[in-house]
């Protein structure tokens, strides 16, 4: 039932599936059990995408549904989420925005340097000092969504919106796909 319920929704194939189940016979043995398993999604890819790449599986879907040519997000200067979003924007032909609350590093690094490396349009906007939150998601969302629609680099393209982490119902729809793997 779930399944068919799931096919109805857009979806863009990004990783590898189903990611394996390996057991942890140490763990189980240390807690007197049950058999304990860890689902391996850490192997997913691209980009090593773990979990997030399941949420961008539905939000790229429902992206390319709206026939979006760009995609955006905001987070933290070393953002996993941005990094997977970025390499999967690129592999769809789509192109990356990313925003950060926080002035230009002089020398780009880790995730950063990741995403100019891909071609994301990187953003950095000043309003700290640090990686220190000083709004809440819904007031940076908002803000962010401002700033996409008066970014010249974003102008006369359709963007597609992800909020941080890629936190949305859509998204959740790739934990119903784990569970279903799961399950079989």
């Amino acid at each position: 039932m779930f399944r068919s319920r799931l096919s109805a929704f857009p979806r863009a194939r990004l990783g590898q599936y189903p990611t394996p189940l390996e057991p942890m016979p140490r763990l189980t043995a240390e807690l007197g059990g049950p058999a304990l398993w860890v689902k391996r999604d850490d192997s997913v890819g691209p980009a090593m995408g773990g979990n997030k790449t399941r949420k961008l599986e539905y939000l790229f879907g429902e992206a390319l549904a709206q026939r979006a040519t760009a995609v955006s997000t905001f987070g933290g200067l070393q953002s996993n989420f941005a990094r997977l979003m970025a390499a999967s924007a690129r592999a769809l032909g789509l192109e990356p925005h990313c925003f950060y609350f926080a002035p230009r590093p002089r020398r780009l690094e880790g995730n950063l340097l990741l995403n100019a490396l891909m071609g994301a349009r990187l953003h950095f906007v000043p309003f700290a000092q640090d990686d220190e939150p000083t709004m809440t998601i819904d007031e940076a969302t908002r803000l962010v969504r401002w700033m996409v629609r008066l970014t010249p680099a974003c102008w006369g393209k359709r963007v597609y919106f992800m909020p941080v982490g890629g936190h949305t119902t859509t998204a959740c729809l790739g934990c119903v796909q784990v569970a279903i793997e799961i399950e079989d």
